[in-house]
């Protein structure tokens, strides 16, 4: 299995460019609490999602696919990739569970979410997948406290070994969270921007991650069209011709 449908789960995090309207503003002397807060009142709230977007994957060359991206809170994430019209691959994620058609070899690939954390190098759960999905921070308990910075708004939670730090926009918008783990050696880099209304809510249509574990990625996506607490359903059909692999 190559790191391109490895990397597929992550097509639907990436953010970069912000609208003006909702990025620029005066900063104002808050505490971290304040800031805190005021930036989780901002944040994409919904039941269901479903999107078309056109994702850049560099691995070693750039690979352009269009991903066609359902999901339900709490249930699942279902992604259709294509590439020149073609479905490539077919992936349905679960609270415990990663599975992956590769139309191309023509093989059903299951995985447990805690093989599939392994594979990447970081932590990995439902809740942390649709959190990215929907623009919001990830591991991001802890306390955070105040760092000064000159047009952003800066947070940062510390502890031993691990460096979490996020940016966030005058208008209280995520803009981008750095986290680094000193004592395995990774880091994951989350850009969010290119923010418009969607359904009454704020959503981040442009993103970038950067990831350096087990592998290195560096994607960018830009969503096409998108829309909030529509019902949605996924279909998963694993042809029975195809390779099972383990």
């Amino acid at each position: 299995m190559n790191k391109l449908l490895f990397g597929a789960w992550l097509l639907f995090l990436l953010p970069a460019c912000a609208g003006s309207r909702y990025t620029h503003g005066r900063i104002k002397d808050v505490s971290g609490e304040e800031l805190y807060t005021s930036m989780q009142a901002e944040l994409v709230q919904c039941e269901t999602l479903h999107g078309r977007a056109r994702v850049n994957m560099d691995d070693d060359g750039v690979q352009s696919m269009l991903a066609d991206i359902t999901m339900q809170t709490d249930s699942f994430i279902g992604i259709s990739m294509r590439v020149l019209g073609m479905e490539v691959a077919r992936i349905y994620i679960t609270a415990d569970s990663v599975q992956i058609m590769d139309r191309v070899n023509k093989q059903y690939l299951p995985r447990s979410m805690a093989d599939f954390s392994a594979r990447f190098g970081i932590p990995l759960s439902l809740e942390t997948l649709q959190d990215l999905l929907l623009g919001r921070p990830v591991w991001d308990e802890g306390t955070w406290y105040p760092v000064v910075a000159e047009d952003l708004y800066r947070l940062q939670a510390t502890r031993p070994g691990l460096q979490n730090t996020l940016d966030i926009y005058p208008g209280f918008l995520p803009a981008r969270q750095m986290i680094t783990d000193t004592e395995q050696q990774r880091t994951l880099d989350l850009e969010t921007g290119g923010y418009k209304k969607t359904d009454g809510q704020t959503f981040s249509m442009n993103r970038h991650i950067r990831l350096d574990a087990v592998d290195k990625y560096a994607i960018q996506l830009e969503w096409a069209s998108l829309s909030l607490n529509d019902p949605v359903s996924f279909d998963f059909q694993v042809n029975p011709r195809y390779e099972v692999v383990h």
